[in-house]
């Protein structure tokens, strides 16, 4: 029969195992040991919290812009505001869904590849009563929309997708289309479900009744355009490309439009003379015969030059900047 150890000889081991244990997270720093950091594989994080909170200012916007568009549509009142962004797999953002919802498939191009809109039917529905003209929501918020219901939902859909379309096309000039919509987000194959997304969330009140929309833009297919959102403005994470986003930027401004005047004469005169102008009347001005002509950009006096006819049409001829003739004067 085997030695059975006594409860004195237990009490003597568990001392010594006591003593010799491992050591703290403290006693390791003071030996000059590396900490260890936590990383889940099934999760792997794609974006940095710089990269969130670039693309949480983004939106921020855009949710605002998509609110006025709803409150103009819908006429009345609608207030979005963007609750979080997220990175997640797309297993993940189907589970967190209701079913039945509205789900919305959209085709981006370029890069030819899927996101997803979802809006919560308890928001979907009293955004369909007012569309419609009622005040009170009338009806079960847990049932899945008709044909017609959908329809209508479609047109709310496409008023978010363009404020989507003017946000993404930042990045690149692209075109959103929408394809697929159901009730069931479980039967979409948007991704695989361990592909990691960015979900991004926003609530919408309209009247008495709030809700959740989901967008979900998988990060693979749209990794480029990712990238782009994080060098506007000329700030670069990753490799410094200061002179090619220069490059972009004057690019993007040739594109933009202002308005140019120009000035032939100016004069002040009393109300009574104005009245009393007849055809044939001289009006004196106080620019001198020969003085060149005074063009504005955006109502600020830019060039000097020459008024007169290209092509049939009234012309001006830059001579100089309008700096210029204070300067010689």
């Amino acid at each position: 029969m085997p030695d059975l150890l006594s409860q004195d000889e237990i009490d003597a081991l568990l001392s010594a195992v006591e003593e010799v244990a491992e050591p703290t997270a403290s006693t390791a720093q003071e030996a000059g040991e590396e900490s260890v950091t936590p990383y889940d594989f099934s999760h792997p994080q794609r974006l940095t919290r710089e990269h969130i909170r670039t693309l949480r200012n983004i939106h921020e916007v855009s949710v605002r812009n998509i609110a006025a568009s709803l409150s103009a549509y819908l006429r009345g009142l609608v207030e979005c505001r963007l609750i979080s962004i997220d990175q997640m797999t797309y297993g993940e953002f189907v589970t967190g869904l209701p079913n039945p919802t509205c789900f919305n498939i959209i085709k981006v191009t370029p890069p030819g590849a899927l996101m997803a809109l979802e809006i919560n039917p308890s928001i979907a529905f009293p955004m369909i009563d007012r569309l419609l003209g009622a005040n009170h929501l009338s009806g079960s918020l847990d049932r899945p929309l008709t044909a017609i219901e959908f329809r209508l939902i479609s047109r709310i859909v496409e008023v978010i997708k363009g404020q989507l379309e003017l946000l993404w096309r930042r990045t690149a000039e692209l075109k959103m289309e929408r394809t697929i919509q159901e009730t069931n987000p479980h039967l979409v194959a948007l991704a695989p479900p361990t592909e990691m997304v960015v979900a991004i969330v926003i609530e919408a009140h309209v009247n008495d009744h709030s809700g959740l929309m989901n967008l979900c833009v998988p990060y693979t297919p749209f990794q480029s355009q990712f990238g782009r959102f994080f060098s506007i403005g000329g700030y670069t994470y990753g490799a410094s490309d200061k002179e090619g986003a220069r490059k972009k930027l004057l690019a993007a401004m040739r594109r933009v439009p202002v308005e140019v005047t120009v000035s032939t004469a100016r004069t002040t005169a009393k109300a009574g003379i104005v009245g009393t102008v007849k055809p044939g009347s001289i009006i004196v001005t106080d620019r001198h015969l020969g003085e060149p002509a005074t063009a504005f950009v955006e109502g600020l006096a830019k060039f000097l030059g020459t008024e007169g006819v290209h092509r049939r049409k009234k012309a001006f001829r830059a001579e100089g900047l309008a700096g210029e003739k204070s300067e010689n004067a």
